[in-house]
């Protein structure tokens, strides 16, 4: 698979007025808050990305092959260099991939993100003022068919995978299953946590977050209650800049992970089996 050809050609449809392509991509993705996966294989997890194209391409030449799953934890877009490329190219996956990609939303999927921090200024330069009207017709409708979340059972182990964490007042996987996926994450608490809480060991239960109103640091009880209620074995999670690439924390219960070389690290991915939990560099950072 030439990825990179793929997404050219595709950025150029674009360019050029057509998308049926972005209409397809819709009616591809769960549109379901939490999505429930039971596989036999290795599961692979990519941590935000935000326009690093380089650690997509380089991850793809890594797994194409073979049966693993891989599970997309969101932030696609904003801040590196290749935003829209690196958007398209997860969705080119999803269709070339099926059922083998897994795309979950995180809280850079979001218009307000996307103003302040550079993914509706790539998209104007890149394609001009049709790339707003792109925006509006086609991406945020693509935002909100993103699950929030997902329970994937491999061999026994079952993993529970989010762009942020936990919110505070613990929900139940149905719970989670029946949040409204709305533009403006701002209007449902959960959501908004779900994509922005950050884990933090020296907290026991939970303090306000340097990140904002609304959002916290959730500590060692609420991870172990929300284990215990939704029956978790393991909880994996990107949005924070982790040096070596992962992190593990709470005596191995939650792993962070990171796939962008744009903060100064090497980009990793974390792969899950059944009995072997690995960090996998990606390469140098550039």
């Amino acid at each position: 698979m030439d990825l990179q050809e793929e997404i050219s050609i595709l950025v150029n449809d674009l360019k050029e007025g057509r998308y049926s392509l972005l209409k397809e991509f819709t009616e591809l993705l769960e549109n379901t808050p939490l999505i429930r996966k039971q596989v036999d294989c290795k599961v692979v997890f990519v941590g935000d990305l935000h326009g690093d194209l380089y650690s997509l391409l380089r991850l793809i030449d890594l797994y194409e092959k073979g049966d693993s799953l891989i599970v997309f934890l969101g932030d696609y877009v904003d801040r590196g260099y290749y935003q829209l490329e690196t958007l398209m190219g997860v969705l080119l996956l999803k269709k070339l991939l099926g059922d083998r990609i897994l795309l979950l939303r995180g809280n850079h999927e979001d218009p307000m993100m996307n103003y302040n921090y550079g993914f509706l200024m790539d998209i104007r330069h890149k394609l001009g003022l049709k790339g707003l009207r792109i925006y509006q017709t086609y991406i945020l409708d693509i935002y909100i068919r993103l699950p929030v979340a997902a329970l994937i059972n491999t061999g026994g182990r079952k993993i529970f995978a989010v762009h942020g964490g936990i919110p505070i007042e613990v929900p139940s996987l149905n719970e989670i299953s029946q949040i409204r996926q709305r533009v403006d994450v701002l209007e449902d608490p959960t959501l908004l946590q779900l994509l922005w809480n950050d884990p933090l060991e020296d907290v026991e239960d939970y303090a306000p977050n340097i990140r904002g109103e609304g959002i916290f640091y959730y500590g060692r009880k609420i991870v172990e209650k929300f284990m215990v209620k939704n029956d978790v074995d393991l909880i994996v999670r990107a949005h924070e800049p982790v040096s070596s690439g992962a992190r593990s924390m709470f005596n191995g219960r939650l792993y962070t992970v990171f796939t962008c070389r744009y903060y100064g690290i090497s980009p990793s991915v974390l792969e899950v089996e059944p009995h072997r939990i690995h960090v996998k560099k990606l390469g140098s950072v550039v």
